[in-house]
């Protein structure tokens, strides 16, 4: 038997692991079941189902007359996912019904949700099963006390939210505390929590981390930070649970082949002293980092229509959405123009114009901040988005631009030509024409 099915095989039907007597299979079993049930009446959701080998389809309903077409593909949809590790989203009955699963290690789940959800319910709904299958997984071989995990820990999804929550699980049970794991998109130039596990407010996910913050700054520099509080190492004003104002914690990197990809917080004091213990997680993290920088390059080529081609930033489209995502907090946006794109055309063509535009585009990636966003949004001009900073203050990295762009010098064969900029402070809504 593979260990992909050993492992789901040992869950689903009580066969002890090997080198320890019987681990409880029989509690964990039920607390799957019990998860499937929490995870559908969350939801508001009319069934879900978990499927394996081993076992007879295990069904929870809120005791609605179903179709059996629906319940088919649920069943259909969720013995997919368990032998191809794939999450999977599907409209049945032209639409009336949307099936979400996700499954890994020889075992499926699958959600039935009524009519056709909002693209952010069945967001919320698959993460929630991935989350299951990770802390299934990783509960399994603990209780066993095998710790064989990789495989890789125990296969699944290798979408981000996939990969963190394996991650957040097994290092939680690695350190005994809650986790919380950071993946920072490399195009948005934004860090989000995509995980959480063991006992971690999940109000948490989601929630956008401050590049000054000690996870920002381990991801960034490839370091190990120390913080105490979700401000210190978030950079968030804390939740309304006293536990976390005063919380101590560590952010360790997630970094592959020197680029930064994101974070593991580990919150509790002094939790990780044991070298041992340190040592598995940073393997781990490593192990991960190369499965997160697939999985976000593969993100990014969903992303292609939102990125202009030439500048390689986001288009006017793409940057509208990442607007439409601060519209509730107080931020700068800086309008650049190439004033003398017309000329450039003239005297150096087409291939001129795109030399131009590409410099320009690497200019303002170096001068703005971790978390600011450029884009390319007609044309000859450019708008940036400063989070977090009110028109007032957004003149210093204004200044910063025109300082570099004094010294602006696009190589042309043997030769090379200047462009002039021109950067001004605009109304928080204001996008060019």
């Amino acid at each position: 038997m593979s260990k992909r099915q050993g492992f789901w095989a040992r869950l689903m039907s009580g066969t002890p692991a090997r080198g320890r007597q019987h681990a409880h299979p029989e509690r964990l079993l039920a607390g799957a079941r019990h998860i499937i049930d929490l995870v559908r009446r969350a939801h508001a959701a009319p069934a879900a189902c978990l499927v394996d080998d081993h076992a007879e389809p295990y069904w929870s309903t809120d005791q609605s007359d179903l179709p059996e077409a629906v319940r088919s593909q649920a069943l259909t949809a969720a013995a997919t996912a368990r032998r191809g590790g794939r999450d999977h989203v599907a409209q049945v009955l032209d639409g009336h019904f949307t099936v979400i699963s996700a499954g890994y290690a020889g075992a499926g789940c699958a959600v039935i949700a009524r009519l056709s959800v909002a693209e952010q319910v069945s967001d919320a709904i698959l993460h929630d099963l991935q989350a299951f299958v990770a802390e299934c997984a990783v509960d399994v071989e603990y209780e066993h006390g095998t710790h064989e995990l990789p495989d890789w820990l125990i296969m699944g999804s290798e979408s981000i939210a996939g990969i963190a929550s394996r991650l957040a699980e097994v290092v939680a049970a690695q350190c005994g505390r809650p986790v919380a794991v950071m993946v920072r998109d490399p195009v948005l130039r934004v860090a989000r929590i995509h995980a959480v596990a063991g006992g971690t407010d999940h109000r948490l996910l989601g929630v956008q981390v401050s590049a000054t913050s000690a996870a920002g700054r381990a991801c960034m520099g490839g370091t190990t930070v120390r913080g105490v509080g979700l401000h210190d190492l978030l950079g968030l004003d804390p939740f309304g649970r006293r536990r976390w104002r005063g919380t101590p914690g560590v952010a360790l990197p997630i970094n592959h082949h020197g680029e930064g990809l994101g974070a593991a917080i580990v919150f509790g004091g002094n939790p990780i002293a044991d070298p041992e213990v340190l040592g598995s997680v940073r393997r781990f993290l490593d192990e991960g980092a190369a499965r997160i920088d697939r999985a976000v390059a593969r993100s990014d080529f969903r992303r292609e229509g939102l990125v202009d081609p030439v500048a390689h930033l986001f288009n006017r489209e793409g940057f509208e959405q990442v607007l439409q995502g601060h519209e509730q907090e107080p931020h700068g946006i800086l309008r650049v123009r190439v004033e003398d794109l017309d000329a450039i055309a003239d005297e150096y063509g087409p291939r001129g114009v795109d030399a131009a535009l590409q410099y320009t585009a690497q200019l303002l990636q170096r001068c703005i901040r971790d978390g600011d966003v450029a884009a390319r949004v007609t044309d000859a001009e450019f708008s940036i988005l400063l989070p977090a900073t009110p028109a007032t203050d957004a003149g210093a990295v204004a200044d910063r631009i025109r300082a570099d762009a004094k010294a602006l010098v696009i190589p042309w064969g043997q030769s090379s030509f200047g462009a002039h900029l021109s950067i001004e402070v605009t109304p928080e809504s204001a996008i060019p024409d």
